[in-house]
């Protein structure tokens, strides 16, 4: 018997089920199903010892390690992400794809369930949601094209830069500015192949000063670190969330349309007010916020679109601070 013998015997696999699976333990991969072994055009000994990253592309292999990876480890989870495979004959295949995590007597024990995901679709749920799904033929799927390719000397550059230099904020576990501009630029590219919109927002915490000065800056901290957690629970993993310094985060919110502008400054709000109705609060959180959309009909470049979002955000604030004043 094998050191992951333990974990092993609460792994399961539905070998025969329509969504494809994956079972890893302390990294490895250990057990597949018929539909992985399709999907991912390996056979099960192909792919049994290898790491999950090995079965991506490596622009996919970026955004796992720097972004979705550590979100699993923290949540125990990822509701529905979209990753790229590589495939042995060279080809590339969108992936939606679902995880949990759990711990066995010292062993990290994941998860996967994956589907072809030929539309960039709505999608929450544990793993055992995503089969659900595709048994039922809850995700709809239509032709789209190669949403995943990239240079291979563009991945080698990034792939270098990333190891080269950190992309996380030390304090809030966001990304940091260099890491949103990276995952979004790499986002970008997706979406100008697929015409999928985005929307970039701009926020800042209104009154920090004040929290600082009243407080001290150890509360301070506490209401940054407080406002990423807010962030990364009303948003989906697939969105990218990110602080640039200060008390100014950024985000960039996949598949989403102008339209929904409105919805997500609303969905923001109403998270704070929750956050804030909790008992034992010494301040409040507040927040203004600026968005910029890009669409294949309107294509800005990020960094046009993270100006247009900070300078909707400090007409919101400055329109907030005289209505304050007024009253």
């Amino acid at each position: 018997m094998t050191t992951s013998d333990t974990a092993l015997a609460g792994v399961g696999v539905d070998e025969h089920g329509p969504c494809a699976r994956l079972s890893v333990v302390d990294g490895v991969i250990v057990r597949v199903n018929a539909a992985a072994e399709r999907l991912l055009g390996r056979a099960s000994g192909a792919l049994v010892g290898q790491s999950f990253g090995a079965c991506l592309t490596r622009d996919s292999v970026l955004l796992w390690e720097s972004q979705f990876l550590p979100l699993l480890m923290v949540r125990g989870a990822l509701d529905g992400v979209f990753l790229g495979a590589s495939l042995p004959s060279g080809k590339e295949v969108p992936m939606l794809v679902a995880a949990s995590r759990r711990m066995d007597g010292g062993h990290v024990c994941v998860e996967f369930a994956m589907l072809v995901a030929r539309q960039r679709v709505a999608y929450e749920g544990t793993p055992e949601a995503a089969g659900d799904a595709a048994e039922a033929a809850r995700l709809e799927v239509v032709a789209t094209q190669g949403a995943l390719q990239h240079s291979q000397a563009a991945l080698q550059w990034a792939h270098d830069r990333l190891k080269a230099q950190a992309v996380r904020d030390q304090l809030t576990g966001l990304l940091n500015r260099r890491g949103f501009t990276d995952a979004a630029r790499q986002h970008q590219a997706v979406a100008e192949r697929t015409g999928a919109p985005f929307l970039v927002a701009a926020l800042d915490l209104d009154g920090f000063k004040r929290i600082n000065d009243t407080f001290g800056h150890d509360v301070g901290d506490e209401a940054l670190t407080e406002m990423a957690v807010v962030l990364t629970e009303t948003f989906r993993d697939s969105d990218i969330v990110a602080r640039f310094g200060g008390d100014e985060f950024v985000l960039l919110l996949t598949n989403t349309a102008a339209t929904e502008v409105d919805a997500v400054r609303d969905r923001l709000l109403t998270a704070l007010a929750a956050h804030n109705a909790e008992p034992g609060r010494d301040f409040a959180l507040a927040t203004s916020v600026g968005l910029a959309a890009w669409s294949p009909e309107t294509p800005q470049s990020l960094p046009v679109l993270l100006k247009a979002a900070d300078d909707t955000m400090y007409v919101e604030k400055r329109a907030r601070m005289s209505a304050g004043a007024a009253a």
